[in-house]
């Protein structure tokens, strides 16, 4: 946990009500794009109900833009650099299920203007080691090897899901390796029998 964690840890421990809220501000404004532990803390836990500052912590930490685009008024108006947090949480999201991201595709997701726009978030993501991957600019896409989760798997089915193929790929790859094994223990008797000849 970094130090800014766990200051606003700290600090969401302590405050409630009107100061509770200054605290969530100053969290979505801060570096932090990981946000949704906050979410479990008691006292947040009591802005649950009809409160644009919890939904809107909500929303960086489980939602995406498209999300905030549907209901604006459910949240606090976000300035441009917000905005563009939203968007990079919202790519997170995204790039969990496509591996290849193309350009266009992300800019009409996400109504941003220009390639240049687009890629100064796909460097913020990538330079806070976010995502890993290769952004090709001259084929306008990116492609991704990693994404750091937004600890958001609220849906069990698909949580199970998750573990069931993540499982079954382990069972795949340990058949592959026994197979493999054991064409090169037969190789190596084969050749151990030439060698004996």
């Amino acid at each position: 946990m970094s130090t800014l964690q766990q200051q606003f840890h700290e600090l969401v421990k302590n405050f409630k009500g009107k100061e509770l809220e200054k605290v969530i501000e100053q969290i979505l404004e801060s570096d932090l794009y990981i946000t949704s532990e906050f979410l479990n803390c008691p006292n947040i836990q009591a802005l649950k109900t009809n409160n644009k500052y919890y939904d809107t912590l909500y929303l960086f930490s489980m939602l995406t833009y498209n999300d905030y685009k549907k209901a604006t008024s459910k949240y606090l108006t976000l300035n441009s650099k917000l905005l563009n947090k939203l968007k990079c949480v919202s790519i997170l999201e995204l790039a969990k299920e496509k591996k290849n991201l193309d350009y266009t595709y992300l800019k009409n997701l996400f109504d941003i203007k220009t390639n240049f726009e687009l890629e100064e978030l796909l460097f913020n993501l990538v330079s806070r080691e976010l995502i890993t991957g290769k952004v090709n600019a001259q084929n306008e896409s990116i492609s991704i090897s990693s994404v750091k989760p937004r600890c958001n798997l609220i849906d069990m089915k698909k949580a199970e899901q998750l573990i069931d193929r993540l499982i079954d790929n382990l069972n795949d790859a340990n058949e592959f390796l026994t197979n493999e094994e054991n064409k090169i223990k037969e190789k190596t008797k084969e050749l151990n029998g030439i060698l004996s000849i």
